[in-house]
């Protein structure tokens, strides 16, 4: 399954923090532009699911700006990865399937607060 937090950091160590911020920001902000947009006209239920669907990438998005946000350097991303870039073939494999799961309406937040509770409350 998706580790929200590994896959912005995974984004941040090979592109860099400030093409990764602004990626995450600025998908999240054209998602949520293009949903309101829909929704404000939608008079179909396939539009209202249709503007709903670029909504919930609006909130996956945000997710993984916040982790972005809170990781920004390479150095930290790269201590947050880990050896798993050191086999940067297998990694680039698991980093694009990952990716896959940023399309699915609000599997991130899920997982991120599943992730969350399972480690239970930081000190």
């Amino acid at each position: 399954m998706i580790n929200p937090r590994k896959l912005a950091a995974i984004h941040i160590a090979t592109l860099g923090p400030t093409f990764a911020i602004g990626n995450f920001a600025g998908t999240a902000f054209l998602c949520m532009s293009l949903g309101a947009l829909i929704l404000w006209h939608a008079d179909t239920c396939q539009l209202f699911t249709f503007g709903f669907y670029f909504v919930s990438l609006c909130i996956n998005y945000s997710v993984m700006f916040f982790y972005a946000l809170e990781i920004n350097t390479r150095e930290s991303a790269r201590a947050e990865i880990g050896d798993e870039l050191n086999k940067k073939r297998g990694a680039m494999g698991e980093y694009r399937r990952q990716s896959t799961y940023l399309l699915l309406p609000l599997v991130v937040p899920i997982v991120a607060l599943q992730r969350r509770y399972k480690s239970g409350p930081s000190q």
